[in-house]
């Protein structure tokens, strides 16, 4: 049993080791969900861009239990403005220790305030058919949201953030 609350944060530059670590610890289906592919870890260059997503102009949230130990990632970057307007991709990955624990929720909670206050109009996460706890975490935000099926084995799902209040938000 975990005895503390994970605190959610910003990713910063120095955690590029930890969230190496975190990704090579998720089980081999967790990385394929999270990666549509197989992989044993991320690459270093992967995990230096998520370290510095506020460097170049993404977003990053980590879950941070004990002494440094990433438990949860959440990462948002930029879409094509021509196409979807100001929208963000989200994608999001839980330590398997500590889903059903409200985790994944945090993280889009404090994604979402960002996301809005960087004038930030919707999330779009696309997915593999039948990841049911990303498509459930996004459903449930609070939020208007639409899925469309995308090429065989995929979908993809839009989060307005234009309007709709945010479900337990303070």
């Amino acid at each position: 049993m975990h005895a503390t609350r994970p605190r959610i944060r910003h990713v910063r530059r120095d955690d590029e080791p930890a969230i190496a670590a975190f990704y090579a610890a998720l089980s081999a289906e967790s990385r394929r969900s999270r990666f549509f592919g197989a992989s044993r870890e991320i690459s270093a260059v992967q995990a230096r861009r998520f370290a510095g997503a506020r460097e170049r102009g993404a977003d990053g949230w980590v879950a941070v239990a004990g002494r440094g130990v990433i438990v949860g990632h959440l990462c948002l970057e930029p879409l094509d403005a021509e196409r979807n307007g100001r929208a963000e991709e989200v994608a999001v990955a839980v330590a398997e220790a500590w889903r059903g624990r409200g985790l994944g929720r945090r993280l889009l909670d404090a994604a979402i305030v960002s996301a809005r206050r960087r004038g930030v109009v919707a999330l779009e996460a696309t997915m593999l058919t039948g990841n049911h706890p990303i498509h459930a975490l996004l459903e449930h935000s609070g939020l208007p949201w639409s899925c469309h099926a995308l090429e065989p084995g995929s979908e993809s799902i839009r989060l307005e953030l234009r309007g709709a209040a945010l479900q337990g938000a303070a």
